[in-house]
């Protein structure tokens, strides 16, 4: 009985997910039923997921660590910041007491706030002007 997968060697049945982490020999215990590919795809899956877990949590420390950092070096600075993941809906947050203002608050606080977003950054500096919002590029974004 073949069992070979109905996929190229070099590419993953799964988008996105490494081909050498889905084309791993059929260990001894597995029955030859055919049933190792699912088994290879499962163990794949199980591997991504670790990965990007590890990778998340790594870089939302980091972030912490930083956003502590900030703190600690710039005492007239307020600190507030929040981290959730959308997956499980577990949120981490800093702050040095802070509680930042609703948006009808930010409204009328004079001078407009600076908002820092991926969103704003594709809108373009005229619809940022008309509004009287002043608006930076986050680090890493600039565009030459």
């Amino acid at each position: 009985m073949d069992c070979s997968p109905n996929y190229p060697k070099d590419q993953s049945p799964i988008p996105g997910l490494d081909a050498s982490i889905t084309a791993q020999p059929r260990h001894a215990s597995h029955n030859s039923d055919c049933q190792h590919g699912a088994t290879t795809v499962v163990l794949a899956l199980r591997q991504e997921r670790k990965r990007r877990t590890r990778m998340f949590s790594k870089r939302r420390t980091t972030l912490l660590k930083k956003v502590y950092d900030l703190h600690k070096d710039c005492d007239d600075v307020d600190v507030f910041f929040v981290v959730r993941d959308r997956r499980s809906n577990k949120i981490w947050q800093y702050s040095n007491g802070y509680t930042p203002p609703t948006p009808s608050e930010m409204s009328s606080i004079y001078p407009l706030p600076v908002i820092l977003n991926n969103q704003g950054l594709k809108e373009g500096p005229a619809e940022h002007a008309s509004r009287g919002v002043q608006l930076y590029p986050m680090p890493g974004t600039w565009q030459d």
